[in-house]
């Protein structure tokens, strides 16, 4: 989510204000590998993790690590679904950025591009979070 510094260089500025008036968006900041969503009465809880090694009792590493927290998010359940609706555009917009660039896709003729060597369909991106969108409705109703 955050670029490199080739990517915040080519952003261009949207206002009449010269860069050397730029601030820092003073905002936390969090890197989370997973996010779990909870759901209470009209209530949703974003709990946001990493994974983080685990030591045993007799001093080896855990075949698996811990769930670290690193941030909760509280919102209403409508401020949920308009969040995944706006990740699911986004990540749909993405996917087709990078099939249009991708060697390994090729265009067919109904302009939908598909890879150059057929695999087993996975769901994208977009439509695991519109599934996702449709049972945190169903579970609302």
């Amino acid at each position: 989510m955050n670029g490199g510094p080739e990517q915040r260089r080519s952003v261009k500025p949207s206002s009449a204000a010269p860069l050397t008036q730029w601030r820092r968006l003073e905002a936390p900041f969090f890197y989370a590998a997973n996010a779990q969503v909870l759901i209470s009465g009209n209530s949703a809880t974003l709990l946001f993790t990493r994974p983080h090694p685990a030591v045993l009792p007799d001093g080896n590493i855990a075949p698996t690590p811990l769930r670290e927290p690193v941030a909760l998010v509280e919102m209403s359940l409508a401020a949920l679904m308009e969040l995944s609706s706006s990740a699911a555009d986004v990540i749909r917009k993405v996917e087709e950025r990078s099939a249009e660039t991708s060697p390994h896709f090729i265009p067919s003729g109904n302009g939908i591009t598909e890879p150059a060597l057929k695999t087993v369909p996975q769901k994208s991106q977009a439509s695991l979070a519109g599934d996702q969108l449709t049972n945190i409705s169903r579970n609302v109703e």
